[in-house]
């Protein structure tokens, strides 16, 4: 008999423990405003002071906070959509956040600031961003009761070149305003990258042509990396005229926080100035060798350009950060090969074989 007493004791005590940590969850909940209790979905609440890291960075407010995709924060003034969107149509995939207003029933609706601007002129805001009120949700098959129709998720499907104001307002005529704008999107014309000099000991000025697309604000572009090489091929066919090995390598460019940002009439670019060309950027312990050695290198590189044809044989890797506020929005890494090559003529034509060299008839 003490033993089913004691048994029923444990499993009373058991579960005011559970119930009780369960108030103490919705009490230190966020943005229900104390009325945890109207919202059955435990996962929904979100803790009072621990930042909601749910996605990736989807925006900042006019604190110059980091909102995040897929959180829940109260409506703010001011927003600027940091994002990298999708850039294509309505079919593209999205993101977005959940915004508050307060405990009041709201109607939400959204419109360009200034829908007579050249470029909001023909467009709707739909195609740009949707609005979707947030009700209640179904847990475990239980259905959650109503909730105050205070919240909305903003979708951002592409960027827009006019900012956008979404409106709040209440049945008895209160008003609530979101100025929301869009971070344009940074783009980079690989295809145009190119080399300044072409051959060795000219200037090794590096140009990155870079450009933004549709948006309200400008960010911060800033060159964190670049990296030079060579083609594989081409080093394949270097090789293919010494009876030697030598070992290729690779050439970072720096400073590249010191690059400097242009404006020209045929696009915007980084160029990046970095001494001169040299064979020893590509070839490890090319400025040790005898000079019988670098003659057969001389006559092999530029026999190796031109054998088959000239083209480019530098390969670059670089990665841009892109800023707003202090946060970076996104990063642009881009490989390929430049529009310029390094043709070896300066040492290498007229120069005659030395024994060091093969298969050149």
């Amino acid at each position: 008999m003490k033993r089913q007493i004691a048994q029923i004791l444990t499993a009373i005590i058991m579960i005011l423990v559970f119930f009780g940590g369960v108030c103490c969850l919705g009490y230190v909940s966020r943005n229900t405003d104390g009325e945890w209790f109207k919202v059955l979905n435990v996962f929904a609440w979100h803790w009072k002071d621990a930042p909601q890291r749910i996605g990736t960075a989807f925006a900042l407010n006019s604190d110059g906070e980091t909102l995040y995709a897929d959180g829940s924060y109260p409506m703010p003034e001011n927003m600027v959509i940091t994002a990298q969107a999708p850039t294509g149509s309505d079919e593209t995939p999205t993101c977005g956040a959940v915004f508050k207003a307060d405990k009041a029933e709201y109607e939400f609706t959204v419109q360009w600031r200034n829908a007579s601007s050249d470029w909001a002129t023909g467009k709707t805001t739909d195609g740009y961003v949707t609005l979707e009120k947030v009700y209640g949700e179904t847990v475990f098959g239980i259905g959650a009761l109503p909730e105050k129709k205070d919240r909305f998720y903003l979708s951002y499907k592409q960027p827009f070149g006019e900012p956008m104001e979404i409106t709040a307002k209440t049945k008895d005529g209160q008003v609530k305003k979101m100025q929301v704008e869009c971070l344009r999107r940074l783009n980079c014309d690989v295809s145009k990258t190119a080399v300044g000099g072409s051959d060795v000991d000219d200037e090794a000025n590096l140009e990155i042509k870079v450009d933004y697309g549709a948006g309200t604000v400008n960010g911060v572009a800033t060159v964190k990396s670049v990296y030079l090489s060579l083609d594989c091929e081409f080093m394949d066919k270097v090789k293919s005229y010494l009876t030697f090995d030598i070992a290729f390598k690779g050439y970072k460019f720096s400073p590249c926080a010191n690059a400097e940002y242009l404006e020209v009439d045929s696009g915007k670019y980084f160029v990046i100035a970095d001494g001169t060309l040299k064979y020893e950027m590509f070839i490890s312990g090319f400025a040790e060798q005898s000079q019988e050695v670098k003659d057969a290198i001389y006559f092999a590189w530029y026999k190796a350009y031109t054998t088959f044809g000239s083209y480019s044989n530098l390969l670059v890797d670089f990665e841009i950060s892109y800023t707003y506020g202090g946060a970076e929005a996104y990063k642009l890494a881009e490989s390929d090969i430049v529009g310029s090559a390094v043709t070896g003529d300066l040492y290498g034509n007229g120069l005659q074989p030395n024994e060091l060299n093969k298969h050149v008839w």
